[in-house]
């Protein structure tokens, strides 16, 4: 055995670490809090303080660094369980709020990694994976696809018809004023392809000529009412945008699924709720948008938002026994209470990256849709299998799905995201017609943030969809027998519907200030303004001004 040579006071233990060597070499000892490199063990001096150590004096110079109470960091729940995950979503809620619109995109566009994959199979997907969700059609050839659609975008159907004092700015004599103006361009319309309607009086048997001869009654609607009402009594006309054939995407992600033993699933890290991403069958033949967002229909504190909240009770007893206008609590259709499973109805997961499509690019000034109107191409094919009834029934759930995933859209567009939820109702109004047959909807969106479990957000969507409204009944030598004129008021009504923004709202709260305009699709030399409202094109030549679509 070596000898230990001693330094000093004590005995230099590091030699005892030392490889064998002619030349023997001593690290330095420490002393106090002083430390060195090269020393491979702890001393107990390592955490003992020196206490000839004074503390720097300017930890007493700030007084605004203090407060009356403790403050300690919030403490984290355990890992892999509902309450850990509501955390983490929340914090990173917090952190995404005031970054920009594609910082937010992709975030979300990515799954996180996946450490149980190899590297190598992860390069051509910059180590990271794709998320699988699942494809969600707006209107495909499946029966009964209502209550799975209200689950999916936790939506209340409130009742079968518009809500009246919604749509009682217009009086009937105004009313009845335009009715009398709009009747013969609408006959026109239908004669003009009366070959098309005689034919088909039963039922439409004919995708193709379904498409051409419903937008043509659409575009005559539309026109009919521009030329009857004065642009002075609804300036709002003046500032709509309208667009053809457009489309809509949204992604979101739904709690509260369980497997074929009843047990929900497990809210851990990689394997979260059901990601859901809606893709729009075809276009939407015209979209209507505004500069600002359409008034809500009920205040976000009804109890038909939050059906915690209790309604106001009524002193009268004459009143008592009356339901209310805005609050019809007997007519609600609450969202089912089954857990739907997307992969029981024969919808698929497919590996591709999320994407949200609102049907205008981003940077556009009008981000608000007010009025969308879609001719369901497959309309026919779906009636030749289903029947006519569950084809319209399958109306109504797109008229739920295609409302939740425009709302979700243009929400992302705004600067919400599923971890910031929506400070403010967003509507939006839509019409499914194949020509003949019509069913209008009303849809508030009220929250987007389904990935909470439901005890924890109260908040519902809601939604007013009519039964289908027949046009006309048939064409008859020339002529066009049994004009429904309620069909023609819904229409005039929903397209009139001028928009307006509460007095001090904040439209954009997670976005900064001056709010981001330049297009997240297009960009020309980084400019500002948006590139159809831009006077040169990249290569200095003029464009041509842009016209909207009347």
């Amino acid at each position: 055995m070596r000898a230990i040579p001693a330094f000093g006071h004590r005995l230099c233990r590091s030699l005892l670490l030392q490889p064998k060597t002619s030349h023997l070499r001593c690290t330095p000892c420490r002393r106090g809090s002083q430390r060195t490199l090269s020393t491979p063990y702890y001393d107990p001096q390592d955490f003992t303080r020196d206490r000839t150590t004074t503390i720097h004096r300017s930890l007493y110079e700030h007084p605004e660094d203090y407060t009356d109470e403790a403050e300690y960091p919030a403490i984290e729940p355990i890992k892999k369980t509902p309450a850990w995950v509501r955390f983490t979503r929340e914090k990173q809620g917090r952190e995404l709020a005031r970054k920009p619109l594609q910082e937010k995109m992709m975030y979300f566009r990515f799954a996180p990694r996946d450490k149980n994959v190899h590297e190598a199979q992860e390069k051509w997907e910059h180590r990271r994976r794709f998320w699988k969700p699942f494809e969600i059609r707006g209107y495909p050839d499946i029966y009964h696809l209502t209550p799975m659609y209200q689950y999916l975008t936790k939506t209340a159907i409130v009742s079968d018809e518009l809500p009246a004092d919604y749509y009682a700015y217009l009086g009937d004599a105004e009313l009845t004023a335009i009715l009398d103006k709009i009747r013969e361009p609408v006959r026109a319309a239908i004669l003009a392809e009366s070959e098309f309607f005689a034919h088909n009086t039963e039922a439409v048997s004919s995708d193709a000529d379904m498409v051409v001869q419903a937008q043509s009654v659409i575009d005559a609607t539309t026109r009919a009412i521009d030329l009857a009402v004065a642009r002075s009594d609804y300036p709002h006309l003046h500032e709509l945008q309208r667009d053809l054939e457009t489309k809509c995407a949204a992604f979101w992600k739904r709690s509260g699924f369980r497997d074929e033993e009843q047990h929900e699933f497990t809210l851990d890290r990689d394997g979260m709720e059901m990601k859901l991403q809606y893709v729009e069958d075809g276009h939407v033949f015209r979209l209507f948008r505004h500069e600002q967002p359409l008034p809500p229909v009920v205040p976000r504190i009804s109890s038909l938002v939050n059906p915690s909240i209790l309604p106001a009770p009524v002193e009268d007893s004459a009143l008592a026994t009356q339901p209310t206008a805005t609050e019809p609590e007997s007519t609600v259709i609450d969202v089912p209470l089954e857990n739907f499973c997307p992969s029981t109805r024969g919808f698929e997961d497919k590996q591709y990256l999320p994407h949200w499509i609102p049907g205008f690019w981003f940077g556009d000034p009008c981000e608000f849709s007010t009025l969308s109107l879609t001719v369901p191409r497959n309309f026919a094919a779906v009636a030749d299998r289903l029947g006519e009834e569950a084809a319209f029934e399958n109306l109504a759930a797109s008229a739920i799905i295609g409302g939740f995933g425009r709302v979700v859209a243009q929400a992302m567009y705004l600067g919400f995201t599923i971890l910031n939820e929506l400070t403010y109702p967003i509507v939006t109004q839509s019409i499914f017609t194949n020509g003949r047959d019509w069913v209008f909807s009303t849809y508030q969106g009220n929250t987007i943030a389904l990935w909470k479990q439901d005890s924890d957000n109260p908040l519902r969507n809601l939604a007013w969809i009519t039964k289908p409204m027949a046009l006309f009944e048939h064409v008859e030598d020339g002529q066009v027998v049994g004009l429904n004129d309620e069909v023609l008021k819904h229409i005039v009504r929903q397209y009139l519907k001028a928009p307006s923004a509460a007095h001090g709202l904040n439209l954009r709260p997670y976005i900064g200030e001056p709010a981001p305009i330049t297009s997240y699709w297009k960009e020309e030399g980084r400019s500002r303004v948006p590139f159809y409202h831009r006077q040169e094109r990249a290569d200095g030549k003029p464009r041509q001004p842009y016209k909207p679509e009347i």
